[in-house]
């Protein structure tokens, strides 16, 4: 990047559930374990104009349930 943006997580309502603010051009990372749905990424300029890449990932857990002994 050649200036500043910020990342923020919603939901399907359009509600911020994470964000990253990282200054200057540093690289913007969330990290979030979120339960199955649809969510939107907003990438936004702090200071001026700037290219970006963006990339998403997810990976889907299985939860065995324990039991107390």
């Amino acid at each position: 990047m050649t200036a500043g943006a910020d990342v923020q997580l919603l939901n399907s309502s359009g509600s911020v559930i994470a964000s990253s603010t990282n200054g200057g051009t540093a690289s913007e990372s969330i990290t979030s374990q979120l339960s199955a749905g649809t969510y939107y990424i907003r990438v936004y300029p702090y200071t001026g104009d700037t290219n970006y890449n963006l990339a998403v990932s997810a990976t889907t857990a299985t939860v065995t349930p324990g039991y107390s002994a």
